[in-house]
């Protein structure tokens, strides 16, 4: 369940019945947060995923930061991601947001908020898998491991490619470890080069990240076949961490293509 609080203190309960929900101002969303209601929200700002452990997986689509108002509060970057448990509560622009939990704790939450703004003044899904010289842990969808020097976080904008839309994103590369200047090189596996779009690798020094941008287009063709495909993200630094690699996997639901043509034949 999700809990939508406005700033005059209307609240509303929404059911989370899809394992990917998003969040925006825009009606195509699952849960549409009208722009009369409360401003700074984006058309599509907020991916909601299910984890199969509980909890869920905030993915943040739009250029400003989420912040996250639990027992250590902190935000979440835009076009990042953050793993978070039943009854966080965050905002969107001038909403708050409380995830999971009761119908009473949803009410008391938005108590809270109404009386705290009232005085003084109060703002896709990947799977991460790393490999050191001589090993690839086993990995389910809701685990994230880091390789030592290599980090490495992928955003998209959705998780089904349609032939008229391209999804975007951004893979993060982060370098922890001590090497300055660090060349990282990107690979992508599970679609064809015509497919896809990424920008170059990053030169990094130590503690230093960089967004690099991703553009996923349809194939329009036979292969991949339509359905789910998975992607993957390969960065290495060759040069400086021989050895070590960090791969990002993401399911893509690859929806059909159609194609037709017509032919004219004169008898006469």
């Amino acid at each position: 369940m999700l809990q939508v609080i406005d700033k005059t203190g209307w609240h509303k309960a929404f059911q989370l019945t899809k394992a990917i929900s998003y969040i925006g101002s825009d009606p195509a969303n699952d849960v549409v947060l009208e722009s009369w209601r409360g401003a700074g929200v984006a058309h599509r700002h907020l991916q909601v995923i299910s984890l199969p452990g509980g909890g869920y997986r905030l993915v943040n689509l739009s250029s400003t930061p989420i912040v996250l108002a639990g027992r250590e509060p902190r935000t979440v970057p835009p076009h990042s991601f953050a793993d978070v448990l039943a009854n966080e509560r965050f905002e969107l622009g001038e909403f708050t947001l409380l995830l999971g939990g009761s119908d009473d704790e949803h009410t008391q939450s938005s108590q809270s908020v109404s009386s705290a703004r009232s005085g003084p003044s109060a703002p896709g899904a990947a799977r991460v898998a790393s490999q050191g010289p001589s090993s690839v842990p086993a990995l389910t969808a809701s685990e994230q491991v880091s390789s030592s020097r290599i980090g490495v976080r992928l955003a998209l904008s959705d998780v089904r490619l349609s032939p008229d839309r391209p999804i975007g994103g951004t893979v993060t590369v982060q370098n922890r470890g001590e090497g300055t200047g660090v060349q990282f090189r990107l690979q992508i596996e599970g679609l064809d080069p015509g497919c896809f779009d990424i920008g170059p690798g990053p030169i990094l020094f130590p503690n230093a990240e960089r967004d690099v941008p991703l553009t996923i287009r349809h194939p329009r063709g036979p292969q991949p076949p339509a359905g789910r495909q998975e992607i993957r993200i390969r960065v290495t630094a060759p040069e400086q961490y021989p050895g070590e690699q960090t791969v990002v996997s993401q399911g893509v639901e690859i929806l059909p293509f159609w194609h037709h043509e017509l032919r004219l034949i004169d008898e006469g």
